[in-house]
């Protein structure tokens, strides 16, 4: 008769042999990778990776369990374990935490509510929010030859192991609540995952939290050797043999197996001690690399000590040179102020030379006695002219008695020549004077627009270079001030 095993175990807080991870689930993400896991959702370079333990054309043979008013029943599409153990967390653990809660509130402990009890069972390192077991019959070797017929069969034979377990670990304070089961036809052996909670009620404790997720009360020595490895085992054993013609391997002593108490106490001293002795090896390992660790950063404290001094002092000079350059900023500003005023100086003294030069000109060729006067000069020249022309033609016997009247008009006549010769060198004169103005207004002009012009050069020029003075010791300031910042918070650090 063919002597096959029997494994109905579950994960524990330690790393498994062959992974060397860590096969509880102690929080959400561990419960996702569970998830994917069982529902074999891999990408295809992690099929490849496994082609030598999962077939992926059979996963259509796997099939999903949930419980449903209390019986298992088969489910078709995606296993979402994550939403179900928070609904069970909801659903189980919520009416007895908003009375903590309350009881927290009446007592003047407010700190002490539970907001979201997954995530503190989370948080927590020695609970797990749910626990994964697996059911399997036989190896590698039972199942490599056997029939599709055969593997079915098994299938029947596992979920019935799986009702007894669930029934075996419901007791009067403490109940594992299946969250899904997943049938697995495409691996090497048929095997099922299932996962849960275990719920303890506690309505007498101290703390007042009447239900309460402890691994502990239902997966111990007593579940787990009589029901797990005893009854339903049994059970089990009888159905193989029915079935198949096969028989379990003899029991071995174990975390899963049925031995007396002081054995198996035993037994799981000398595992916890073996398991300690790993840790504090680990962990002196982690101490020696601390204490060089810390040798390390003491040295480098120093050195920024160092640093920060050095710092400080290089902080004091800056301090010094931001007032020079506050005192350098009062002093343009006082000198620009003082410019725009020069500059506003020269506006009304400006304005009055253009104005004098207008009149200037306007007086130079509209002078109403120079007009006259030039009227009356070519008005006796012609009257002088005409009274010659008539001498010449007075008589002989005459002109002695006309002499002296002819004389008088020849002096006349000359006074007037001499005069309208000294009158037009004073026009020219005014003339000149006139040409002269006018190139005086010209270049007065052109002063005033180079003066203008050097007083907005001047202004722009001293506007940029405040400006720029401005933006750039800004631009200092918030280095500074973002290299001390820095060094603060490294040197508090």
């Amino acid at each position: 008769m063919r002597k096959v095993s029997y494994s109905n175990h579950i994960g524990r807080a330690s790393r498994d042999r062959k992974s060397g991870k860590n096969t509880s689930i102690m929080a959400l993400k561990d419960l996702a990778n569970v998830e994917k896991h069982n529902n074999h959702e891999y990408t295809p370079e992690e099929s490849a990776k496994l082609q030598s333990e999962i077939n992926l054309d059979l996963k259509h043979l796997n099939r999903h369990y949930i419980i449903k008013d209390g019986e298992l029943v088969e489910i078709s599409g995606y296993l979402d374990l994550v939403e179900i153990v928070k609904q069970i967390y909801e659903r189980t653990f919520q009416d007895a935490i908003d009375k903590y809660n309350e009881k927290m509130e009446n007592e003047g402990t407010p700190h002490k509510k539970i907001e979201s009890y997954i995530e503190k069972v989370s948080a927590n390192r020695c609970q797990q929010i749910a626990v994964e077991g697996l059911i399997q019959i036989g190896d590698f070797t039972d199942w490599k030859d056997q029939t599709f017929e055969k593997r079915m069969l098994i299938c029947k034979i596992l979920l019935y192991i799986l009702i007894e377990t669930i029934k075996g670990l419901k007791g009067p304070n403490y109940e594992f609540i299946l969250a899904g089961a997943s049938l697995h036809q495409d691996e090497n052996c048929p095997h099922i995952h299932y996962v849960g909670v275990p719920v303890e009620y506690t309505p007498d404790a101290s703390d007042g939290l009447a239900c309460r997720n402890k691994k502990s009360a239902v997966f111990n020595e007593i579940t787990m050797g009589t029901i797990l490895q005893g009854e339903v085992r049994d059970k089990a054993e009888v159905a193989v043999r029915e079935v198949f013609g096969w028989e379990f391997k003899e029991k071995k002593v174990g975390r899963n197996e049925d031995y007396e108490k002081n054995v198996y106490i035993n037994e799981r001293i000398k595992m916890e001690i073996a398991e300690k002795e790993a840790i504090l090896s680990e962990l002196i390992l982690a101490l020696n690399a601390r204490q060089e660790e810390k040798s390390k950063l003491f040295g480098e404290i120093e050195d920024l000590n160092v640093q920060i001094d050095s710092m400080g002092n290089y902080l004091d000079q800056l301090r010094v040179q931001i007032e020079a350059a506050e005192r350098d900023e009062k002093e343009w500003c006082r000198r620009l102020k003082q410019m725009v005023e020069e500059v506003d100086a020269y506006e009304k003294p400006l304005a009055d030379i253009k104005k004098y030069l207008n009149h200037f000109t306007l007086d130079l060729e509209w002078h109403p006695e120079l007009k006259t006067f030039n009227e009356k000069v070519n008005f006796f020249e012609e009257k002088a002219s005409n009274a010659l022309k008539l001498a010449e033609l007075i008589p002989s016997h005459r002109r002695n008695k006309a002499q002296e009247f002819l004389n008088d008009l020849v002096g006349c006549l000359q006074f007037t020549r001499e005069l309208i010769k000294n009158n037009r060198q004073a026009i020219n004169s005014h003339r000149e004077i006139s040409d002269d103005c006018k190139e005086t207004k010209r270049r007065l002009e052109e002063i005033i627009e180079q003066v203008e012009k050097k007083k907005q050069e001047k202004e722009e020029d001293l506007w940029e270079e405040t400006l720029g003075n401005g933006e750039q010791r800004k631009r200092r300031l918030d280095e500074i001030i973002t290299q001390a910042k820095k060094k603060k918070q490294e040197k508090e650090k």
